[in-house]
């Protein structure tokens, strides 16, 4: 009998990944636009991402907290659990960037090459450290 944390492999876990995979596909759509405009401004990819990263974390965190892990609790709590797990994906990201790009991959194509890869340990996060009250009985 698998253990609690297995959920999100099937039934409802599985629908949460999918919408976790919609919303990211929207946040992502946000984001890789800020990113694109500011390596256009910048010239460099590691500050474009940091662009990106500001920008984008606000509006994720909403779009998260809304449709894919709905949750009572103080929010507060869970936007500075957001932050500190965004940080740990961005610190995944920019580390992985600057491999591609010195690797001689394309800024642009080095950051769509992360979007998925990096997704799965952001639901990870997400899932049992942000959000870890979702699906708890009452």
């Amino acid at each position: 009998m698998a253990g609690p944390e297995a959920r999100w492999f099937s039934g409802a876990g599985a629908a949460r990944f999918a919408r976790f995979l919609v919303v990211g596909a929207v946040n992502t759509a946000f984001g890789y636009g800020i990113y694109a405009l500011a390596l256009f401004a910048t010239g460099h990819p590691v500050v474009a991402s940091t662009i990106s990263f500001a920008a984008g974390i606000a509006f994720s965190f909403k779009t998260h907290r809304h449709f894919v892990f709905p949750s009572g609790g103080s929010q507060a709590k869970a936007f500075r659990r957001y932050v500190l797990a965004w940080l740990a994906i961005y610190v995944m990201n920019v580390s992985s960037l600057a491999l591609l790009v010195r690797a001689g991959m394309n800024a642009y194509i080095a950051g769509a090459a992360l979007i998925l890869p990096i997704s799965v340990p952001a639901f990870v996060l997400m899932r049992f450290l942000v959000f870890p009250s979702v699906d708890k009985p009452a």
